[in-house]
This record gives C-alpha cells, structure tokens and sequence, in this order.
C-alpha cells in the first residue's frame, strides 16, 4: 500500500512538471509568433520596396551621380537635399534591416532573392564608398550599416555558389541567344 506521503510527493511533482510544461510551450509560442510578426515585417517591406512607388524611388536614388565624396555632399547632403536624404535613408535602413534579418536567421538568402533582395543589394555597393566615409567621420558609428553590409556580400557569393540560379541564367542566356 502507498503511504500518504508519496501520494502528496507524486503530486507536487506532476504539478510541477506541469507549470515546467505550460512554461516551455508559452516560451516556444512566443518564439515562433515573433518569428512571424519578423517576417511579416520582411514581406511588408519587400512588397513596399517592389511597388510602384518603391521602384521609382529606387531609381531615383540609383541615378545619383557624383564625382567624389565632396560632390555626394555638396549634391546630396541632407543639410542640401532633405527630399534626397530621406528616400536614400529608408533605402539604407531598410537594408540594415532586412541584413539584420538575415543575420538573426528569420529569413534566408533564397526568401531575399525571391522577393527583390538584389535591388538592396546593389544599392549597397554603389554606396559602399560613400557609407565607409561617413563611417569614419561623426556622421555614423563605426558599425552603422554592418548587417547590410554583411547580407549583400553574403548575396554574392550565394548568388555565385547557389545551383538553381546558375540554372535560372542558363535558362535565361538560352533563351535569350534563341531570339
């Protein structure tokens, strides 16, 4: 016969094993429902990027020209060109941002492709000079931009090494060599 002190001894564990259990599965659907509100930012902003506003933004601000670091500022500067400023600026966060993401693992490179990334991507290396010289002045801190940094760099190589892109331009300089 079991004594009254077990009863109680099994009773406290299994309601403990049982807030132990309640615990881990808020913590697992708290992770996964902020890997889907993350997410949903990243589908959000893509399709903001890939409308038609976004495109003629990108254009806008992929047809700045300068010479030197002196004529970007003398041009673009938001001191001078706020309207400017503001249109590359959501530019260069949204890529931190989407970098970021990437970084932490919410979405990976074949999601960025899918959805546009390359319009980030090449934005980054046609700016890359002017953000490492703001980064050495006070404009930036030294690690501003990083995670887009990162990404885009990470993009090329995947975009090099990744075999269904490799077959999607096959596919594409066949067809094209065919017209």
């Amino acid at each position: 016969m079991v004594d009254l002190v077990t009863l109680q001894t099994i009773s406290y564990m299994a309601g403990a094993l049982g807030v132990c259990l309640a615990a881990l599965s808020f913590a697992f659907n708290m992770r996964a429902s902020a890997k889907s509100r993350n997410v949903a930012l990243f589908t959000n902003a893509m399709q903001t990027l890939n409308s038609d506003e976004g495109w003629r933004k990108y254009i806008e601000v992929m047809s700045m020209e300068w010479t030197d670091i002196e004529d970007f500022k003398k041009k673009y500067d938001s001191s001078h060109n706020i309207e400017n400023f503001i249109k590359r600026a959501w530019f260069w966060e949204l890529g931190d941002y989407i970098g970021w993401q990437y970084r932490t693992g919410i979405v990976d490179m074949d999601t960025i492709y899918a959805l546009g990334g390359k319009k980030l991507v090449s934005m980054w290396f046609k700016f890359k000079p002017i953000i490492y010289y703001f980064r050495k002045t006070a404009d930036f801190e030294p690690d501003d931009m990083v995670c887009w940094e990162r990404m885009s760099e990470a993009y090329n190589r995947w975009v090099k090494d990744d075999p269904l892109v490799a077959e999607y331009r096959r596919i594409g300089l066949d067809a094209a060599r065919s017209q």
